[in-house]
């Protein structure tokens, strides 16, 4: 059976994308790869790393590579200098997005590889609404439901890197987890009290007309965000969920069986003992696609709320 190449996009070509390209044939010699990039930006960076990579020049309806790369020149649209980004290559690497998707969807590609983009480039020189490749594939392949993914062969690796990048980003004064509340800052706690208080309110008023059926619903609704209640002689007392039934709920939410909950800034910390802003770590299976469908995810808990921010079908 033929194998269908695997398209490998140049990313912003001011970045690292053009770079990493240039190294990918000689590391990946045996895999058939289009590499979609500006062939003069391609062939500078290559140049300055000391690489001299083989690209004979592709496009569409010409035979794919059985194995090995080639070049679909995609046009920056103006001048690149390395480590400056130029709205005006913006509308460029759009393209170069749209063609490699495309490619995938009409089955000249298996599958499709991103290097970075600068979003505010792209928008301030093509599309002012493009907000990431998640959702600009998702619009593309015209589906209403995209998440992404974070995977990884070893999960306590992963997690070890994960926590030094929040190392780095608490040095900086931008750890996400210290600006959640219920983890240090706790900004929007005001917001959550008020906003559980209206929902438990609601509930009372539907329990006090009967309608058992809209008070279990918002009960649900309140559990899916973390918010677990409990009905006392006192009244109704409401508190957030431990950081792995909230993660286990929003993975069951999408039809993931859950296999592993772990948080990842904190390796040692496997169960309990868990705060509030925790991102945990979610591997499982979708019963859809079998026991060979894997999936893997982040989740992280704003004071009682649960966003998922991670996880797909693999």
């Amino acid at each position: 059976m033929r194998r269908r190449p695997i398209a490998i996009t140049a990313g912003d070509p001011a970045g690292i994308g053009p770079d990493l390209l240039a190294a990918l044939p000689a590391a990946l010699p045996d895999l058939p790869l289009v590499l979609l990039a500006d062939r003069d930006v391609l062939a500078t960076r290559a140049a300055a790393l000391g690489l001299e990579p083989e690209l004979p020049e592709w496009a569409p309806g010409r035979p794919a590579p059985e194995r090995g790369a080639v070049l679909w020149h995609c046009p920056a649209g103006a001048t690149v200098t390395a480590g400056q980004p130029d709205p005006a290559t913006g509308a460029g690497t759009l393209a170069m997005l749209e063609r490699a998707a495309d490619g995938c969807l009409d089955g000249t590609f298996a599958a499709m590889v991103t290097a970075p983009v600068a979003k505010n480039i792209i928008c301030d020189g093509a599309d002012p609404a493009f907000t990431g490749h998640t959702e600009f594939l998702a619009e593309r392949a015209g589906v209403d439901q995209v998440v992404m993914m974070l995977a990884a062969g070893d999960l306590p690796a992963l997690a070890g890197t994960l926590a030094g990048v929040r190392r780095m980003l608490r040095v900086l004064a931008l750890d996400p987890v210290e600006q959640w509340p219920g983890s240090g800052g706790g900004e929007l706690a005001p917001v959550v009290d008020a906003l559980v208080a209206l929902a438990v309110e609601a509930r009372a008023d539907a329990r006090a007309r009967k309608d058992w059926a809209q008070a279990d619903a918002l009960r649900d609704r309140l559990a899916a965000a973390g918010v677990v209640l409990e009905d006392t002689a006192a009244g109704v007392r409401w508190r957030l969920a431990a950081a792995q039934q909230v993660a286990q709920t929003a993975a069951h939410q999408i039809g993931l069986k859950t296999l592993l909950v772990q948080p990842i800034q904190h390796v040692k910390r496997r169960s309990g003992d868990l705060l509030a802003g925790d991102r945990m770590l979610v591997a499982g299976y979708d019963p859809r696609l079998g026991q060979g469908g894997a999936a893997a995810g982040t989740f992280a808990r704003h004071g009682g709320q649960c966003s998922q921010r991670a996880a797909k079908q693999a």
